[in-house]
């Protein structure tokens, strides 16, 4: 706390501020952290900070921290890469008051006013409420990776194929509901798949993908749907991509971002742990003829999403896909093992050209 009482020092005194966004812009997760009992990372005061999820436990699979806190934005700095749990200071704050999720997709109600509260006790210098639950530190990134082991080991995560459950096995043929032609597509799906011409009926079927008409048997109708499999080919689960995504976030910038109307671009079943499978990693397929060679010549390619992993595999390159711009632990053990095996320990990374998937990628490397 030396280096953050420092800090602090340097501050200028607060005075009394009644407008809600001026009370949100003028507090620091520095400031909150000393206010909750928290002990802020030595010296991180700029940039991206990495800490544990405050708001689901089972994000903490990586070792590199779920939960970015960019210190240098005002206005929605956090976001759990895991979860997707985003928002301002206010979000913040009450993951470290409560490690829970709060209820809706920001603070409302009751729990807007309890936090309201707090930011102003904050800028007056006041103490918390003594009602206030007794905050249970936050870990650093550095005290995450040498955290000692618990005596009781949890369960691993797990994900059962659909075949083997009473309630999905009836989805595991859903791909064969998918709409494979542009021509048979509303505009917004056709567009998608006419911008991405080697996504063939052919390919589409290989991959277990297409769209799903507003008329199909699932709650991702209307979405482009994507099956994800395990080593054996089981099929785990689904997911689905907004065609028209683009659109919307481009509207949404043009709106103000407004944080109630962000558009989601892919959608995952819940209870399904995509931080723990690869996607196109089936077994069968790394056999392949034309793939070994690939192996043997460019190593084990990885990428970000699922579109990256079929247009390599039409270009006869093996490559793998983590559906995210991070890896959690999990994942990079099967790649260790995956490499190891079928590419003599050779890895190519290939993440999308942007500044989150590079920093996502350095993590990897």
């Amino acid at each position: 706390m030396g280096s953050f009482n420092l800090t602090l020092s340097h501050m200028q005194k607060p005075r009394y501020v009644n407008n809600v966004d001026e009370l949100i812009d003028q507090t620091r997760p520095w400031e909150a952290a000393a206010f909750y009992g928290f002990d802020w990372p030595d010296g991180q005061f700029s940039g991206n900070v990495r800490l544990t999820c405050l708001f689901n436990e089972t994000c903490n699979e990586s070792s590199y921290g779920a939960l970015s806190v960019n210190v240098d934005r005002v206005h929605t700095p956090i976001l759990c890469h895991t979860c997707g749990t985003r928002g301002k200071i206010i979000e913040l704050m009450w993951g470290m008051k409560h490690s829970k999720p709060f209820t809706g997709d920001s603070l409302r109600g009751q729990e807007f006013k309890e936090i309201l509260t707090d930011l102003q006790a904050i800028r007056n210098q006041e103490s918390p409420p003594a009602q206030s639950p007794t905050p249970q530190p936050v870990p650093s990134l550095a005290e995450n990776l040498s955290a000692p082991a618990e005596s009781a080991p949890e369960e691993p995560l797990t994900n059962i194929p659909l075949k083997d459950q009473e309630k999905t096995k009836g989805l595991v043929n859903l791909w064969e509901d998918l709409v494979t032609d542009p021509a048979e597509m509303p505009p917004a799906a056709a567009a998608y798949f006419r911008k991405r011409p080697w996504l063939t009926p052919e390919v589409c079927r290989k991959w277990k993908t297409g769209y799903l008409p507003r008329s199909g048997r699932s709650l991702m109708r209307g979405l482009i749907i994507y099956a994800h499999q395990n080593e054996q080919g089981d099929i785990l689960s689904y997911s689905g991509r907004d065609a028209a995504f683009e659109e919307k976030w481009q509207k949404w910038i043009k709106d103000g971002r407004p944080e109630k109307k962000r558009p989601n671009k892919h959608r995952y079943v819940k209870g399904f742990h995509k931080g723990i499978e690869l996607y196109g990693a089936f077994a069968e397929r790394l056999q392949d003829r034309k793939l070994k060679e690939s192996l043997g010549k460019h190593g084990l390619v990885i990428v970000e999403g699922q579109n990256d992993v079929m247009r390599l595999d039409c270009l006869g390159v093996a490559a793998v896909g983590l559906c995210s711009n991070k890896a959690a632990d999990t994942q990079i053990e099967k790649l260790k093992q995956i490499a190891m095996s079928a590419s003599q320990g050779k890895i190519t990374l290939m993440p999308d050209n942007d500044k989150e998937g590079e920093a996502g990628f350095k993590d990897l490397l």
